[in-house]
């Protein structure tokens, strides 16, 4: 791999020499190419707090249907598949 820049600068970026490739190049007018894919990916299991993610969040199957704050009690109830529930 090298970092180059094209000729009359069109392309600059990452070039593959190997492959005979742009890995990673910006064109003239700025626009940003990526070739290539991912060959895995790490699933995520916290949020950035630290919270873990599945035990925090609901999913969307189990998802709220509907939120309403009722202003005289100074209380929000959220609606979980047709149950209504008070949030503490």
């Amino acid at each position: 791999m090298a970092l180059m820049v094209g000729s009359g600068d069109a392309n600059h970026g990452l070039y593959d020499s190997k492959a005979s490739k742009w890995m990673i190049y910006a064109d003239a007018s700025g626009n940003v190419t990526v070739n290539g894919n991912a060959t895995s990916a790490t699933k995520a299991t916290q949020d950035g707090s630290g919270n873990n993610i599945v035990n925090t969040y609901l999913t969307k199957a189990a998802g709220v249907t509907a939120v309403s704050w009722d202003s005289s009690n100074k209380k929000i109830t959220r609606t979980i598949n047709g149950t209504a529930a008070d949030v503490v």
